[in-house]
């Protein structure tokens, strides 16, 4: 056996020593279909949680980060602009709306419970505004990977990217996903799915699984599943 091939079944070990399995690292999996992002959207941005994390993640990417709720927009703002560099800052794009159906404003309940589990609801206490993936696809043109944490309103915001889907210009899209009969307040696996698959898109991974807490029973809540599109 030659040196050169020493050296290459010696790399062949080490990649397969470091390959993760498939859900156990949303962003080294990622990075599997799209090495070098340019444009995320944070759909449900609460308070820069995920964004804080892409910024870091994905060093090109310009991220745009919605969240509708006035303090709670705030927030991000003050938790991004605090926790990174400057010159990261500048990839950094939040805007104080929800993504939904269509253009529009509604209700949300923002009066009790914690931030990041407000919903649209036509009682709530606070009006914000709408707008679609449809309209800020056209303003950036495509998008690389989109995440939707929206408390079950994810489907209410594929509506709203009915173009951009139809025309493959998501790459990656992850939702937040109902894993059993008994979860009212999130959108099934099966819907998602085959809303997917019928335009063009395939189920890449889970991610970020959650147990039944409300009952402490053990089976699946909710899951974060990715779906990729199908070139």
């Amino acid at each position: 056996m030659t040196l050169q091939s020493i050296n290459r079944f010696a790399r062949n070990i080490a990649k397969a020593t470091l390959r993760l399995p498939r859900g156990f690292d949303l962003y080294h999996d990622l990075r599997l279909i799209i090495p070098d992002p340019k444009v995320v959207f944070d759909v449900g941005a609460n308070i820069g949680q995920s964004a804080k994390r892409y910024l870091k993640e994905f060093p090109r990417a310009t991220i745009y980060s919605f969240e509708p709720v006035a303090s709670t927009f705030q927030q991000l703002i003050t938790n991004v602009r605090f926790d990174r560099r400057s010159p990261e800052l500048s990839r950094f794009r939040p805007e104080m709306c929800a993504l939904g159906a269509e253009t529009c404003s509604a209700h949300m309940k923002t009066a009790e419970g914690s931030s990041d589990m407000f919903q649209i609801d036509p009682s709530g206490n606070e009006e914000v505004k709408v707008s679609t993936v449809d309209h800020w696809g056209g303003v950036v043109g495509h998008v690389d990977f989109m995440k939707i944490d929206t408390e079950g309103h994810d489907f209410e915001v594929l509506k709203g990217a009915e173009k951009m889907l139809r025309e493959k210009r998501i790459t990656a899209i992850q939702v937040e996903a109902g894993m059993y009969p008994g979860n009212n307040c999130h959108v099934p696996l099966e819907t998602f799915k085959s809303h997917f698959e019928e335009r063009g898109y395939l189920l890449f991974g889970f991610y970020d699984q959650v147990e039944e807490f409300f009952t402490n029973e053990q089976h699946l809540r909710r899951t974060n599943p990715v779906f990729v599109v199908r070139r």
